[in-house]
């Protein structure tokens, strides 16, 4: 079934809105860890577990599958594309290994280094997997 541009199923389009969505998402709660107090850095807390279990779900439901279906043809694992798609999953799969990590466990030692690396990770993957998204779907040249 076509999604809601008539290019891409209708997973992939829901995957890329989700996605877009956990990306406004992030940018916001950025603004919750600059405010120093309690309430602000709970809510901040909260609202990266919302996003990380969110992003879990998008991820095994529909990013995995599509991983997956794509790599059972027979794809050429050193094409260039073939491997900015790996290099898109194995980002997004460090991003949420890391937001996990940080859900579970508030007190890490190095905790905004660890942080911030997560944050570029996620940044880098969700742009990563727009572009790929864009291209697959004959919406970039």
């Amino acid at each position: 079934m076509l999604g809601i541009f008539g290019k891409a199923p209708l997973t992939s389009d829901l995957g890329l809105f989700l996605e877009l969505g956990i990306l406004v998402v992030l940018l916001i709660v950025l603004r919750f860890h600059k405010i120093k107090t309690k309430q602000a850095l709970s809510r901040h807390h909260r609202a990266m577990v919302v996003v990380t279990i969110l992003g879990f779900i998008v991820t095994l439901s529909i990013m995995v599958p599509s991983f997956l279906i794509f790599f059972s043809a027979k794809v050429d694992l050193l094409s260039f594309f073939a491997l900015l798609i790996i290099f898109h999953a194995l980002t997004g799969a460090f991003a949420l290994a890391f937001g996990i990590r940080l859900a579970i466990n508030v007190r890490l030692k190095r905790q905004r280094r660890w942080m911030r690396t997560t944050m570029f990770l996620w940044l880098f993957a969700i742009t990563l997997g727009l572009i790929l998204f864009l291209q697959i779907y004959g919406y970039l040249l």
